[in-house]
């Protein structure tokens, strides 16, 4: 009498809550396929279980579970104001931005950074402290390539942020002149030092409007970039405002920056425009002229404001420079020299508004510290 085979097939056992290997009896193995086929069913159940573990590990990375870290490489240069390396910087902050919103840190990597022009460094630096704002310290990086890079952003508080010891003393022409600004309150304070710095040289016949200008142009910062005006407001920490002043070669650069809904999507909100712009398909550009209270424009906004009109008429006393304003996929530029204002597009839209002046200055390069 040949003795029984027993097949093993594992079980949820109720009583014990384990998985137990049940032992069953089964007839002489007549047909040796039927054992090979439980035997790869074994495999594929253990397979689907390796499957389905890897899975659950995949989400759990972008749940936060696990610590993942991106390493985004920064352009070479940061500028906004021409169409190429526009391109190349809002694709770098959208790549951080979308590495955040995944849940995973950010490591920026500047080894290839040598050129940090106002504008787009400027729009880079709002970025960091919007993100740290929102997301903590998952935003950090390494020291540049480049010692004038390194020292700039050691001056302007970057490295201190990403809590990098300073390495270098700021000293090189090109960075000890610049100024930093920051805050979420329209207080004077913030910009006494450039104010007492600059309006004494400023060429103009009104010195004294230069402060106005920038009292008003933080104002509206605070009180309607971060807000539409029916009250919805922007994924932001506050109402945040950034600025930055260079003295160099007989003129002042002076450039505001904020991060909100942007003077396009201001104006097309109004509930008291909605008659007026229905029906016309008017361009970023074309609003940011009616905002600001052009000539050209043929507009007649009863409500524009004081602030962007009131920097318009600083900037016709001027004997040299002019004023630039960006926002969404717009631009506005008045040129003092020519009394000549022009209108331009992109084809890519930045957040909140850009607002930059170029003044000249009586003498040569004005130190404010």
């Amino acid at each position: 009498m040949s003795a029984l085979k027993y097949i093993a097939t594992p079980i949820n056992c109720y009583n014990c809550r384990l998985i137990c290997i049940y032992l069953q009896p089964m007839r002489r193995a007549s047909n040796p396929k039927r054992i090979d086929w439980l035997f790869r069913q074994q495999l594929y159940q253990q397979r689907r279980q390796l499957r389905a573990a890897g899975i659950d590990k995949h989400r759990r990375r972008y749940s936060g579970g696990l610590i993942v870290r991106s390493i985004v490489h920064a352009p070479r240069v940061f500028r906004l104001i021409d169409e190429d390396n526009r391109r190349v910087l809002l694709h770098f902050l959208r790549m951080i931005e979308e590495q955040l919103l995944a849940k995973c840190r950010v490591k920026i990597n500047f080894a290839e950074t040598e050129e940090l022009h106002p504008c787009g460094t400027l729009y880079f630096l709002a970025h960091i402290d919007r993100w740290r704002g929102l997301y903590g310290d998952k935003v950090s990086c390494n020291y540049p390539r480049d010692k004038v890079v390194e020292e700039l952003f050691q001056h302007v508080g970057l490295l201190e942020q990403m809590q990098l010891s300073p390495r270098l003393t700021v000293s090189h022409e090109r960075v000890k002149h610049w100024h930093f600004f920051k805050g979420s309150h329209a207080t004077p304070q913030y910009w006494q030092q450039l104010m007492e710095g600059a309006i004494p040289d400023v060429d103009h016949p009104h010195r004294g409007m230069f402060g106005d200008c920038l009292n008003e142009a933080v104002t509206n910062v605070v009180q309607h970039a971060y807000e539409y005006p029916s009250g919805r407001r922007v994924r932001a920490p506050d109402s945040s405002w950034w600025m930055f002043s260079k003295p160099q070669d007989g003129k002042l650069f002076v450039v505001v920056c904020d991060l909100g809904i942007g003077i396009p999507a201001h104006l097309r909100d109004r509930p008291d425009l909605a008659d007026y712009l229905a029906g016309r398909v008017w361009r970023d550009g074309k609003m940011i002229e009616a905002a600001v209270g052009s000539e050209r424009s043929g507009t007649q906004l009863a409500h524009r404001g004081k602030g962007l009109p009131e920097m318009l008429d600083f900037c016709k006393n001027l004997s040299s420079g002019g004023l630039a304003i960006y926002s969404s996929k717009g631009s506005y530029r008045y040129s003092a020299s020519d009394g000549v204002d022009r209108r331009g597009k992109f084809q890519r839209p930045i957040k909140g508004t850009l607002v930059m002046w170029d003044l000249p200055l009586e003498g040569q390069v004005v130190n404010h510290e």
